[in-house]
């Protein structure tokens, strides 16, 4: 049942899926009328110039294969860092540090950034929330950048994904941790 306006009740509807049209079962008149097609077509404005007619409805079907590949080529930057520092935890650390990669993907923050900073820079959170002992210097000098360059992005990334407050960004690093590293050198 739809509310028609002419006859001024709630009726029966016919549905035209091959138009688009709702119809009133009543009386006929179109109720609603959603037409959908898969070719842009145009029409001219007042000015005399073509311009797209409707509007674009994007339908998601999973990812797409661009946005797959900036995925793989952030887990696989990610896992160099890794096995270049020699960190502990292998996959769990390769997957915590992905998924805030993923996060970093979403909000278009990899746009104009190079991907090996905004992995390590994952990857830092991801040894910060685990207690690793590592600082950011460690993944500036294997990445042969300034600490600084590094710890912008760092910051930045915390404030897109509003890790500005937690306790990973907020808690300073424990000290002890470091003892076992500096002591067999």
């Amino acid at each position: 049942m739809v509310y028609c306006s002419h006859c001024d009740d709630d009726c029966p509807y016919v549905k035209d899926p091959d138009n688009g049209f709702t119809c009133c079962g009543m009386c006929g008149k179109v109720i609603d009328q959603d037409m959908y097609t898969d070719e842009p077509t145009f029409v001219k404005d007042s000015s005399g110039q073509s311009r797209l007619s409707g509007h674009i409805i994007g339908i998601a079907k999973g990812g797409s294969l661009s946005r797959e590949r900036t995925e793989e080529k952030g887990r696989d930057e990610i896992w160099q860092i890794v096995h270049g520092l020699h960190v502990s935890g292998g996959d769990d650390i390769i997957c915590t540090a992905h998924n805030f990669y993923k996060l970093a993907l979403d909000n278009n923050f990899t746009r104009g950034r190079r991907t090996s900073h905004v992995a390590a820079s994952c990857l830092y959170i991801a040894c910060r929330r685990s207690e690793k002992p590592y600082l950011l210097i460690d993944f500036s000098d294997y990445l042969h950048i300034s600490v600084y360059v590094l710890g912008a992005v760092f910051l930045q990334l915390c404030q897109v994904l509003l890790l500005g407050e937690h306790p990973i960004v907020q808690k300073l690093v424990d000290p002890s941790l470091f003892i076992h590293r500096f002591t067999e050198h």
